[in-house]
C-alpha cells in the first residue's frame, strides 16, 4: 500500500502502559472538542482498545467530570437553538445519534425556553424572507415552511413564524397584504412534514 499504516497504540505494553494509553487518547480526543462517551468508547474500539480498559478509563474521566452527557447534552441544545439557529427536534435526533440517553435528552431540551426557540425561528424566517420578495406567495410560503422544517423546528411553531413572516412581509407589499393567513391545508402539509 502506498499510504502510510496508521500505528495500533493499544497493541503492547504491560496493563498500566495500556490503560495510560487510551486515557491519553481519550484526553487527546477531548482536547479538540467535547464528546459524549459513547463517541469516545467508539473511537477507542476502532484504534483497537480493550473494552475493559476502555470502560475502567472512561468511568474515571466520567468521575473527575471530563465525560459528562448531561452538561455536553445541555450545552448542545443550548448553542444549536441560539447559535446554530435550530429547533430541539432537530437536535434531539443529533443527540441520539451522538449516543446520549433519551432521559438525558429529554432534560436537556426542557431546559430551552419555547419562547426562545420561537424567537430563533422568526429571526430564521425574517432574515430570509426578504429574500424571497420577488417569488409567488405560495413558494414564498412553501420556501420559508420548508427552511424551518428542515432546521427542526415543530409545525406548530413553523406555522405560527411563517404566517407572522408573510404578514410582515406583505404589509410592505402591498397595502392590501397579498398573502393572508395559511390555510387548513397549509398547517396540515406542514405537520405532515415535520412528522417525516
Amino acid at each position: 500500500m502506498a499510504g502510510r499504516s496508521r500505528p495500533r497504540p493499544f497493541a503492547d505494553g504491560s496493563p498500566q502502559e495500556l490503560e495510560s494509553a487510551v486515557r491519553e487518547r481519550c484526553l487527546n480526543l477531548l482536547s479538540h472538542q467535547p464528546r459524549t462517551r459513547a463517541e469516545l468508547e467508539r473511537k477507542l474500539s476502532q484504534a483497537g482498545a480493550p473494552e475493559e480498559v476502555a470502560a475502567a478509563v472512561l468511568d474515571r474521566l466520567t468521575q473527575v467530570g471530563l465525560v459528562d452527557d448531561t452538561a455536553f447534552a445541555e450545552a448542545y441544545v443550548r448553542t444549536g437553538v441560539g447559535v446554530r439557529r435550530r429547533g430541539t427536534r432537530s437536535l434531539r435526533a443529533e443527540l441520539r445519534t451522538r449516543g446520549v440517553a433519551p432521559e438525558v435528552i429529554d432534560l436537556a431540551a426542557e431546559q430551552v425556553d419555547a419562547e426562545q426557540e420561537r424567537a430563533t425561528a422568526v429571526a430564521l424566517a425574517t432574515r430570509r424572507a426578504p429574500g424571497l420578495a420577488r417569488l409567488a406567495p405560495e413558494v414564498r410560503r412553501r420556501r420559508l415552511m420548508g427552511l424551518l422544517l428542515r432546521r427542526g423546528f415543530s409545525a406548530g411553531v413553523v406555522n405560527e413564524v411563517v404566517a407572522e413572516v408573510l404578514a410582515e412581509l406583505a404589509s410592505h407589499d402591498t397595502p392590501g397584504g397579498e398573502f393572508g393567513h395559511l390555510d387548513d391545508e397549509d398547517f396540515e402539509n406542514a405537520e405532515l412534514l415535520s412528522d417525516g
